[in-house]
């Protein structure tokens, strides 16, 4: 999802796609209950719980496209049903994507609209840093362009959770970064003993 959720649970099925490496098909699907449905720092289900049915095709040369039905709240129009078509890259140092996105709430009137976006992100062993732009043009449901930046760091645990992390402190020289996590039963690093140490440790 493009939007910020606060998920309780969920479900995920991937399916392998064709068998010729050069014409790869990944597609994926994906329910979710949601505590609270938030966009932006905005509740769009009024504080309240919320479901998500998504779906998504990729090819392996990064182009994607994704679909998703949201539950919101009642004068939103009650749905938000989503559609995105974008494509992922990546250089020697970063990685990449952009995007276009629309949003569509049947119940309602004068709320639909359409953005694209671009992002971009480094890894620096398990800690990932991105920074994105999302940008709705002018169109008939907004009276005014608008933008939205966002940064986000994510750590990875050797037990396969994924954290939000926020970002202390980093040295590009040095290629080192200190992050703080929101987590318990992390690893902790045994502090050893210099007088103990030998040639070559």
């Amino acid at each position: 999802s493009l939007k910020n959720t606060h998920c309780i649970g969920s479900f995920v099925a991937v399916i392998a796609g064709a068998s010729q490496p050069a014409a790869a098909l990944d597609v994926a699907a994906e329910a979710r209950a949601l505590s609270d449905y938030r966009w932006r720092g905005a509740s769009l289900s009024d504080g309240g719980g919320a479901i998500q049915v998504a779906a998504s095709a990729a090819t392996a040369q990064g182009v994607w496209l994704a679909g998703e039905a949201s539950s919101v709240a009642a004068d939103a129009g009650g749905a938000e049903l989503a559609l995105s078509l974008g494509w992922d890259g990546a250089g020697d140092a970063l990685e990449y994507s952009v995007w276009l996105a629309a949003y569509h709430y049947p119940g309602a009137r004068d709320v639909d609209y359409a953005q694209i976006g671009a992002s971009a992100g480094r890894q620096f062993q398990q800690l990932t840093l991105s920074v994105g732009i999302e940008y709705a043009p002018r169109q008939e449901n907004l009276p005014r362009a608008d933008r939205y930046v966002w940064t986000q760091a994510a750590v990875s645990l050797t037990d396969r959770r994924e954290l939000k992390a926020k970002l202390i402190g980093a040295d590009q020289r040095s290629d080192v970064a200190v992050v703080k996590v929101e987590a318990t039963g992390l690893p902790v690093v045994k502090v050893g003993d210099s007088n103990k140490a030998r040639v070559g440790e």
